[in-house]
């Protein structure tokens, strides 16, 4: 029976900010698996995002870029281009006539999904010109304070955006807006066995299409958040995974948890082996920002641990049995 508690800051921020390696010009998932994973299977199943009909002049394209797991829609013949941002970010840059939006990992809208759905929406205290608000994606255009016009998109992991000047066209504008508001967060592909290499640092789970699976501790400011032993992470937009030291058992998780963040902890037990689950209670409607679910699942002396970034609603059920899932897989050897 779930436990309200508060939780430490050090486990509402197990898994840090992502960070990259290196990228290449290509539209399909840099990783190819080795032949010794090249077998498939279907995962579980993983709740679908709403998806409308690509406009005239566009298309849906789906794009895996280390920390970047996206559907967009994609202006008719241009590409999504992988690269960096300037500070070594994975980053994916898609041509709007001659402007560039460009798509990252997020790691959470805080109260954007409420201050968006009130009448009239505003964004950071500024009034949007243009919105969008359901349960899979959250777009708006403004000006900010110095009169820039921004367009952004979110979705679960991952976010679009522009900036520029408030005089650009209305047609090239309303394209930009179509791109970012199209951001959504896809479905896991099948999964494969996780390879030697990538047990090899502190063990893995399955591995699903698309899926990143670190290979070396990534040279960016978010490293610094790892010290000690590298220990590889596998991303998938809003779902991170890898492993952890677990504690002795549920109760000495529960007593470590601090007054800092409201959560709820679930002791699940399954013939499996059983499962520990961190849910954030904070308000989802106010300017109080959930942190992320974390589901810890322990497997000898270490944890799978998996976690789901925050959005305007908690996680549903389905993606924590698919993360349960996966972390039934984990092996170190």
């Amino acid at each position: 029976m779930p436990v309200a508690r508060r939780a430490s800051v050090a486990l509402a921020c197990a898994i840090a900010a992502p960070a990259c390696g290196r990228a290449r010009r290509t539209e399909p998932a840099e990783q190819q698996p080795p032949p010794e994973a090249a077998a498939r299977r279907p995962g579980p199943p993983w709740p679908a995002a709403s998806e409308p009909p690509a406009p005239r002049g566009f298309r849906w394209e789906t794009v895996h870029h280390q920390t970047i797991h996206a559907r967009v829609l994609v202006p008719a013949g241009a590409s999504p281009e992988l690269g960096k941002d300037p500070n070594g970010y994975p980053s994916v840059t898609i041509a709007v006539d001659w402007h560039q939006v460009t798509c990252q990992f997020d790691s959470g809208v805080s109260s954007l999904g409420a201050t968006l759905a009130r009448k009239p929406p505003t964004v950071y205290g500024l009034p949007a010109q243009a919105s969008e608000v359901d349960a899979d994606h959250l777009a708006a255009r403004y000006l900010d304070s110095i009169g820039t016009l921004r367009i952004s998109g979110f979705a679960p992991g991952v976010q679009c955006t522009w900036q520029g000047d408030a005089g650009l066209p209305a047609p090239i504008r309303d394209a930009i807006f179509t791109v970012c508001a199209s951001v959504r967060s896809p479905a896991p592909g099948a999964w494969r066995s996780s390879t030697a290499a990538e047990r090899s640092h502190g063990g893995m789970t399955d591995v699903p299409d698309g899926a990143w699976v670190e290979a070396e501790l990534p040279g960016t400011a978010g490293s610094l958040l790892r010290p000690g032993r590298f220990i590889a992470r596998m991303h998938l937009g809003e779902l991170t995974v890898l492993s952890s030291p677990c504690p002795a058992s549920f109760e000495d998780l529960r007593k470590a948890e601090t007054p800092e963040v409201e959560v709820e902890l679930e002791h699940r037990p399954r013939p499996q082996g059983e499962v520990w689950i961190r849910r954030p209670t904070e308000a989802y409607d106010g300017n109080r920002f959930p942190g992320p679910t974390t589901i810890l699942s322990p497997r000898g002396a270490r944890c799978c641990v998996a976690q789901l970034v925050p959005w305007t609603r908690p996680p549903e059920p389905a993606k924590i049995d698919y993360a349960i899932a996966l972390c039934d897989t984990y092996r170190d050897h």
